[in-house]
């Protein structure tokens, strides 16, 4: 199953307020355990990414 963005930000703030995956299930029905594991992951690994700047110099 598929998942818009506004679903995955959704399950990942609630994931932040109760720092449980199992809650987040029980509260909004979605996703499997595997995807919030994979959005969690994936999340850290974009706020890495985008921590670095790439600038042109001459």
């Amino acid at each position: 199953m598929s998942f818009t963005k506004e679903e995955k930000k959704k399950a990942l703030q609630l994931y932040d307020e109760t720092g449980s995956i199992a809650k987040v299930i029980h509260n909004l029905g979605y996703p499997s355990r595997q995807n919030m594991y994979t959005w969690i992951k994936n999340r850290n690994i974009e706020k890495k990414h985008k921590e670095y700047s790439f600038t042109n110099s001459p």
